[in-house]
């Protein structure tokens, strides 16, 4: 698993999630980080490479594995509020930004 991508700030974000689900929310964190390393490379530095995030990739790092924490009840994407029914976005508008996917990716040549 990633150093720099704590399951503990993940935790934080949630407010509160079950202790139960610690494995669950490490399991999420550790996935997401090759993720994010991959879409954003040049924070790797060093001799050996060490990943060193800005904050804005970090929370936003912190928030994907917040989001596929919580899709883990709704996979179709719907999710279900009391009497409401509602969809959850596939993506979220900072999460590309900071990661510059999507809407946000750089034009590349060749």
């Amino acid at each position: 698993m990633a150093d720099w991508l704590d399951p503990a700030k993940v935790s934080g974000w949630l407010q509160q999630p079950p202790a139960e689900d610690a494995e669950l929310i490490a399991e999420c964190a550790g996935s997401v980080a090759p993720f994010v390393e991959g879409c954003r490379p040049e924070f790797w530095v060093g001799t050996p490479p060490v990943y060193t995030p800005d904050t804005e990739v970090h929370t936003a790092a912190v928030m994907m594995a917040a989001r596929l924490y919580r899709r883990r009840n709704s996979p179709g994407g719907l999710v279900q509020m009391g009497d409401i029914l509602s969809t959850v976005p596939r993506w979220d508008p900072e999460i590309e930004r900071a990661l510059r996917i999507g809407a946000w990716q750089r034009p590349q040549v060749g």
